[in-house]
């Protein structure tokens, strides 16, 4: 009976959630702010530790980094507030006139699809140096993510979302 009642207020905080991403967004004229929301919501409803959302720049062909969280190293970017805070480069979408597959952000974008992971350091068929690397920095542990494309009315491709971790063990993404 607890799982289920817990089960059901996770709902309602979720709903709720969205909500609050809907009036938001009927109101709020600040990026940031509304991109924060989405991360923030995203990040509740799956239980994860981190995010990290990126907006396409369709006319450079690329996705541009623009907010970071992350609960266990205590992070938070806002790339829109802050263009000054110390952010990854773009991510190609092309590479030589290629779709970039290489990079699971790019591939998200590219196909529409959204990339379960469960573990990104034995996973195959993706580059992923770029997380590889800030775990190394940070002295994070990226172990699973969950890879989201983020569209628009018209169903048209305008960013990713990535969402790492479950913080609840058990939980999937």
């Amino acid at each position: 009976m607890k799982a289920e009642n817990d089960s059901n207020l996770h709902a309602v905080n979720d709903l709720q959630n969205l909500a609050q991403i809907g009036l938001a967004l009927s109101h709020e004229n600040r990026l940031d702010v509304i991109l924060e929301m989405i991360v923030n919501a995203a990040r509740s409803m799956t239980n994860a530790d981190a995010g990290t959302l990126y907006i396409l720049d369709a006319e450079k062909k690329c996705l541009r980094f623009c907010i970071m969280q992350n609960e266990t190293t205590r992070t938070k970017i806002n790339a829109v507030e802050n263009p000054d805070a110390p952010i990854p480069e773009p991510v190609p979408l092309f590479v030589n006139g290629a779709p970039n597959n290489a990079n699971v952000s790019s591939y998200v974008a590219l196909t529409g699809d959204s990339v379960n992971i469960p573990d990104v350091y034995s996973a195959k068929g993706f580059n992923f140096s770029g997380v590889k690397n800030y775990d190394s920095v940070s002295g994070y542990h990226s172990k699973s993510m969950l890879v989201i494309p983020m569209q628009d009315h018209n169903s048209d491709i305008i960013g990713i979302l990535q969402l790492l971790n479950p913080t609840i063990p058990g939980t999937s993404k």
